[in-house]
């Protein structure tokens, strides 16, 4: 039976990274002040394919992501299938080798459930391997054309949304469109990875216009920690994971600006109003939609047993980045710590990465 412990978020991000990256990026004007910027979500909505952007793009400097970085997404706990007779209900960490049979299906079956609502579906991903978790949802939408695809967005259709966000071939504004939306409907996964790798690409234009640290930089960088957090609050680490491959890819020479070293501490400190006013900037869109806030819509039980899986890869993949990252102790210093179960995890894969 399939393990609970699902790899290959490394790799998504990776792919997601190499043809955002190639893709040509909107050229932002510097601001003129200093104060952090948070997102707007007024532009947010997806319209019809005539009012789209069509600004002229400038293109970032590819940054390309080292191949080890995919390989070490190979590791897995080293479990055989057990059952040692508990229940869902019980207290778990690994579910191949504590879980009852039935109890084990139940908890994959969760976990895919919980990996729609997050919109946890890679479209490079399900185009390797149409038999993937949650593929077939996607999977109508992946050859319609872009005006089909926006016509659907603009029903709130996740999956179209899903695939609009994804695809190489939309421009770089409306998939950044399509994803905030998906965040405003409740989404987390790869959304926030997405809209990520936008902040920090536009961070990287505006670096590299001034060779310096200008307002526009910690603006992006603003945003992207406070994605960051949102997305840890709702019990999604997607959004941390991204984050340090950035991180990891500084200090390997293959990104010239580090993102842990933008923000003063005055101003990290106030990450927590900005992801506040983000939120709230969600709840006000979400109530247009009769939706509620996001802090009614409920984390399923499942969604803290795979925030443990997805905490302990980030732990192998970047460990002392994680674990001495200067950002990440202040917004949500939990997540530099290893828990019992990440500890567990962890020992069936093996020592962290260096």
């Amino acid at each position: 039976m399939r393990a609970f412990y699902i790899v290959g978020t490394a790799i998504v991000i990776a792919a997601v990274c190499a043809y955002f990256f190639m893709a040509g990026q909107p050229q932002s004007s510097l601001p003129t002040e200093t104060e952090l910027e948070t997102v707007n979500a007024d532009s947010t909505t997806v319209g019809n394919s005539d009012a789209l952007s069509t600004s002229s793009d400038v293109t970032a400097d590819s940054i390309v992501t080292n191949a080890d970085q995919a390989e070490t997404t190979m590791y897995q706990p080293d479990t055989n299938r057990a059952d040692s007779g508990k229940n869902i209900d019980d207290d778990w960490c690994i579910a191949n080798t504590e879980l009852a049979d039935s109890d084990f299906q139940l908890a994959q079956e969760q976990k895919r459930e919980w990996d729609l609502a997050r919109g946890d579906i890679s479209l490079v991903v399900v185009k390797a391997n149409p038999d993937a978790p949650n593929a077939d949802y996607i999977q109508p939408y992946i050859e319609l054309s872009k005006d089909d695809l926006i016509a659907h967005a603009k029903n709130d259709d996740k999956y179209a949304l899903l695939v609009l966000a994804q695809r190489p071939d939309i421009d770089s504004k409306d998939r950044e469109r399509a994803a905030k939306q998906l965040v405003i409907l409740g989404q987390t996964s790869q959304p926030l990875s997405l809209l990520i790798i936008h902040e920090i690409s536009q961070a990287q234009v505006a670096y590299q216009k001034e060779n310096a640290v200008v307002p526009e930089v910690k603006k992006h960088v603003a945003n992207t920690l406070s994605y960051v957090k949102y997305g840890l609050t709702r019990k999604d680490p997607t959004a941390l994971l991204t984050y340090l491959l950035f991180v990891k890819q500084h200090h390997e020479g293959q990104f010239v600006f580090d993102p842990e070293s933008v923000l003063s501490d005055e101003e990290l400190s106030r990450i927590d109003s900005h992801t506040q006013k983000l939120t709230d900037m969600l709840d006000s869109r979400r109530a247009k939609r009769y939706l509620p806030p996001i802090q009614d819509v409920e984390i399923p039980a499942i969604a803290y047993h795979d925030y443990d899986y997805e905490l302990a890869r980030a732990h192998h993949l970047y460990d002392t980045y994680l674990t001495n990252s200067r950002t990440i102790k202040a917004l949500y210093p939990e997540a530099t710590e290893r828990s019992p179960c990440v500890e567990t995890i962890l020992s069936h894969v093996g020592s962290a990465a260096k």
